[in-house]
């Protein structure tokens, strides 16, 4: 599977994608997700991340150390809040 598409579910943690790594889209808008820590840091063929609507508080820094991450949707409605020093110009 490549892409994974959970839209306004009510999801409240995302969790249970350990063995997809080879996961490259994931679409998780319209949820109640308030955490990334612990839920990406498999998925190391990420490329695009959508958590528009969701009640996001942080980003985890593993987010960043992704490989292939290329494309995070704009994150309106969530009240975000993290470090510079997770993110790495190249």
């Amino acid at each position: 599977m490549s892409s994974l598409t959970l839209i306004s579910i009510k999801l409240e943690k995302i969790e249970g994608l350990d063995t997809n790594f080879r996961l490259r889209e994931l679409y998780l808008q319209n949820n109640k997700i308030k955490t990334l820590k612990g839920s990406l840091q498999n998925l190391v063929h990420l490329r695009t991340l959508d958590l528009r609507n969701n009640e996001i508080r942080d980003l985890d820094k593993t987010l960043f150390n992704l490989k292939d991450f290329k494309q995070l949707y704009q994150l309106g409605n969530n009240n975000i809040s993290f470090k510079l020093e997770f993110f790495t110009l190249k």
